[in-house]
């Protein structure tokens, strides 16, 4: 939502010069960074292109001198809506504030072009859609002046944001995972809402049938574009059988496997080390039970390594793999898994053990040849409790 307000206010200000416009787009800035962190150089970047298309759209209707020359001075006022986000950008890059030591793990610091797009657009018939939209919206469907705006616009964050020749300096500044939020900055789904300025078109009966078969031709070609382009509803659920779906407001909006576990085990993992499979139970039971400690939450190496102990996070992130069962691949691999969570459980970092069932008697055959008290309690949601002698709790 705050792009699409972004480029009306923008439009409206270069347009009117109105000083509520300017205040406005300040607050959305502000505001704008406070959700999102890709806001911090995505409105930036949207005022940007909003100040090059609408100079260009000057230039194509040979306005004069005097009009170009306010339309430059509006374009340096539009500086103080991104003072705020630029200045936090300088921040980060000049290390005046904090940035995580190992950000390896966010993945790399570059990446083709088309990898990068790909990952929002997708393939080429996607591209060849988005190609029909962004020129038939704005210079057949909404024309005029408007129109021109947006399609200056458009072309805008192609030269300067998605241009491939710029890959490698968006990369350097932002990380090359998040490249693909650049794509937000075309306002496809604000394209898609102004098909609707279609209908009064048709509607008008005085209007010459040229243009309103035109009109027709371009409306027409956006939906078989989006017709090769479908692949079926995104919003239906992708496993019924374990749950995933649309939940009503009074569920929980987890996994039920993890709700069956968390019931049943309640009451001995409540205030226990648990070392669990790092996802879904390891990202879902904690927020059942704030007081429990997850031995290996998601992410645990990057937590770690940001802390200055690499090595603990990859302690913890190798006795989860153990218990998950995963292919350990060579027999040199296997070992140290197995050394690892010894550790782990040697050290008391972990007192209770959640397994997946078909790895059950592997994990309780390991740690018993740690120590022979631990036994197996239950079984719930697909996951085995395992624990020590005198770990339950009284009654």
């Amino acid at each position: 939502m705050f792009l699409p307000i972004g480029l009306a206010l923008s439009y409206r200000f270069l347009g009117s010069g109105n000083t509520s416009d300017l205040v406005w787009l300040t607050l959305l800035g502000i505001a704008g960074v406070g959700l999102s962190n890709p806001e911090l150089y995505l409105i930036p970047a949207v005022i940007g292109c909003s100040c090059v298309a609408f100079f260009m759209l000057q230039v194509f209707q040979h306005e004069a001198r005097e009009n170009l020359w306010k339309q430059v001075r509006r374009s340096v006022l539009l500086a103080i809506p991104i003072m705020y986000p630029v200045a936090i950008l300088a921040a980060l890059k000049a290390d005046m504030i904090p940035k995580p030591i190992d950000i390896h793990f966010l993945g790399p610091r570059y990446m083709p072009w088309s990898e990068a797009v790909g990952y929002a657009v997708g393939g080429s018939t996607e591209h060849l859609r988005n190609i029909v939209l962004m020129i038939a919206v704005p210079l057949v469907i909404v024309r005029g002046k408007n129109g021109l705006f947006l399609f200056f616009y458009l072309c805008a964050v192609w030269l300067f944001c998605l241009n491939p020749l710029l890959t490698h300096v968006w990369m350097e500044n932002i990380l090359a995972a998040t490249y693909f939020r650049l794509v937000y900055l075309l306002q496809l789904p604000l394209l898609c809402a102004l098909l609707g300025a279609a209908v009064p078109r048709l509607a008008q009966p005085a209007s010459l049938l040229r243009y309103r078969l035109i009109t027709v031709a371009a409306v027409l070609a956006i939906l078989v574009s989006f017709l090769f382009t479908w692949h079926g509803i995104s919003i239906l659920p992708k496993n019924e059988n374990l749950g995933i779906g649309w939940k009503s407001p009074r569920e929980y909006q987890l996994l039920p496997a993890n709700v069956e576990f968390a019931k049943a085990a309640g009451k001995y993992i409540a205030h226990a080390k648990l070392l669990v499979p790092i996802w879904t139970a390891g990202c879902e039971l904690p927020l059942l039970f704030p007081e429990m400690k997850v031995v290996a939450p998601r992410l645990v190496t990057y937590y770690f390594a940001n802390a200055g102990n690499p090595e603990e996070g990859n302690l913890r992130n190798q006795a989860a793999a153990f218990i998950i069962g995963e292919q350990f691949g060579s027999p040199d691999r296997v070992k140290a898994l197995e050394m690892n969570f010894r550790k782990v459980i040697e050290t008391g970092r972990a007192n209770a053990v959640a397994v997946p069932t078909s790895e059950s008697k592997r994990v309780l055959a390991t740690l018993k040849s740690i120590d022979p008290g631990w036994h197996r309690v239950l079984e719930a949601g697909g996951l085995v409790l395992l624990l020590p002698n005198g770990a339950e709790p009284p009654g």
